[in-house]
């Protein structure tokens, strides 16, 4: 299956490219989780609020249904009169049945049969034909459940009586013409009666008046007779209402679920937008910083000791990587700056552990703390600097430790101000020297762009940068990067730190005032 890659480039200051990596888009919404996991969690959140208070606002309404089985009665749309077998009659005769059911005649019968005026606020009635049948359901939804089942009893059994109410009207008034058709008749008869009284011939015509009026008169009773029999059955409730069991529309945990997951996306979106955008440092897909190797990564809240001793398995790795990097890309005899870059990481703890690592592989290593701070390393370490420029690091307890004032009890700097100090000829002598002496001279120096840092980066052969994963962004590094090559001490790579922590002390420093273990990233809450 093909992976999309996604590149993710810094912006391009000067004219040093900011470099890319390309992650799958899996590893970017990884990577946009990690680190915005907070602005997930809140749309998630916020989203779980909405629906649940658009569950909480959902009006409460019950609906419940009673189906109503029509037959065909005289004065109704449906009436004997219509011919089943002829569909399209009965499908127009069927929609103009349903349409009366909401009609006033309708509700006035309804709310006379459940003793209060129907529809009331915020309730409705509906009526459909299923297809292909002569049954109309009766719908009725209204705040309780209760009143849902009673009204729409209520309005099935009007809906009836409205029909059966048409069909008397209708047969009340072909049996009054009847009777009255009747009546004359009846008064016709008697007088040809009287007349053929009088009369000796059967055939002579009042008899034969006798004869037409009392079949006319058979008739009419056989018609009234026949009208009072039938079409009077209007129909019959065939599925009486029930009481719901629950409200209508979407249940309030759908409701929730729905805002939880539309939160959820959003949540992930803006995260993934916001780390496409993100121009920080990730440690887990950054292998690169502007266009430079990243040499080693130092895990999150590394502790780097002061005294010899042994490091921690991650810090351990860190720095062997850290040693085998530098050895690869940077000869002998050189002196290497190593510069912090928008972060706090004390340069020249981290230049003292990788010193002792470099000793460790045989290398003679000299470390010259050039970073300007009210407590440089030597006086954390409780010892005097070295004045002699051939001893190198483990030759006794200062062996290959120097800072600015050394140098210049050694008559190489000039005695001023650090940061003058730094700048002059002197300094430059003194580390040409040094690594006249020493296979690897590293100098630890202050943050890039401050007078005393530009001084330690421009007396170097070569730049180490020291970034802050998830804090340093690729154009803070890249800036540097420009900085240091205008310095003629270009970048071979970065170290990444982890976030800043607070020093303390190690169990032995405790007993022997000695040693005492600081963070690597926080020289000054050490």
């Amino acid at each position: 299956m093909p992976t999309l890659e996604i590149a993710h480039r810094g912006r391009e200051p000067g004219t040093v490219d900011a470099g890319h990596s390309a992650i799958s888009l899996s590893a970017l919404i990884r990577s946009a989780l990690r680190r915005h996991i907070v602005i997930v969690l809140a749309l998630t959140a916020l989203g779980g609020a909405i629906g649940a208070a658009a569950a909480a606002l959902q009006p409460v309404a019950y609906t419940s249904t009673a189906s109503v089985l029509i037959r065909p009665a005289a004065g109704n749309s449906l009436s004997p009169q219509t011919p089943t077998g002829n569909g399209t009659q009965l499908t127009v005769a069927m929609t103009t049945e349903v349409s009366l059911v909401t009609t006033p005649a309708v509700a006035a019968l309804a709310s006379k049969e459940y003793g209060s005026t129907l529809p009331g606020s915020q309730e409705r009635v509906a009526a459909t034909v299923p297809p292909s049948t002569q049954i109309i359901t009766v719908s009725y939804t209204a705040p309780t459940a209760e009143k849902a089942q009673r009204a729409a009893e209520a309005y099935a059994t009007a809906f009836l009586a409205f029909r059966a109410a048409n069909a008397r009207q209708v047969t009340d008034n072909q049996v009054a013409a009847l009777q009255k058709q009747l009546a004359s008749a009846t008064a016709a008869l008697k007088t040809a009666a009287l007349r053929a009284a009088t009369e000796t011939d059967p055939r002579a015509y009042s008899a034969q008046q006798v004869q037409l009026y009392a079949e006319r008169i058979a008739a009419l009773n056989n018609s009234i007779s026949t009208i009072e029999t039938t079409g009077q059955d209007a129909g019959s409730v065939v599925r009486s209402s029930g009481k719901p069991s629950a409200p209508n529309g979407i249940d309030s945990w759908m409701f929730v679920a729905a805002g939880l997951t539309v939160g959820l996306l959003l949540g992930v979106a803006a995260a993934v937008m916001r780390r496409f955008s993100d121009d920080r440092i990730d440690p887990k897909t950054d292998t690169t910083v502007a266009g430079r190797p990243v040499l080693a990564q130092l895990p999150k809240n590394a502790r780097l000791p002061l005294a010899s001793e042994e490091l921690a398995p991650p810090e351990d790795e860190a720095l062997r990587q850290a040693r085998t990097a530098l050895v690869a890309m940077v000869g002998q005899h050189q002196a290497v700056a190593l510069s912090p870059v928008a972060t706090t990481a004390d340069s020249a703890l981290f230049g003292l552990n990788l010193a002792r690592a470099l000793s460790q592989s045989g290398y003679r290593v000299a470390l010259v703390d050039a970073t300007v701070v009210d407590e440089p390393l030597l006086s954390r370490l409780s010892v005097e600097p070295s004045t002699d420029l051939t001893s190198s690091l483990g030759d006794g307890p200062t062996g290959g430790l120097f800072d600015i004032q050394s140098l210049a009890s050694a008559g190489h700097v000039e005695s001023c101000s650090d940061v003058d100090a730094l700048a002059g000829p002197g300094f430059r002598q003194a580390v040409l020297a040094l690594k006249a002496q020493h296979d690897y001279v590293l100098v630890a120096g202050s943050a890039l762009g401050t007078g005393a840092g530009d001084a330690a980066v421009a007396a170097a052969d070569s730049t180490v940068l020291l970034a802050q994963a998830g804090r340093t962004s690729h154009d803070e590094v890249a800036s540097a990067a420009v900085r240091a090559e205008r310095l003629s001490s270009p970048v071979v790579g970065s170290i990444l730190c982890g976030r800043a922590a607070r020093g303390r002390q190690t169990p032995s420093a405790r007993r022997d005032g000695a040693r005492a273990e600081a963070s690597v990233l926080d020289h000054a809450s050490a």
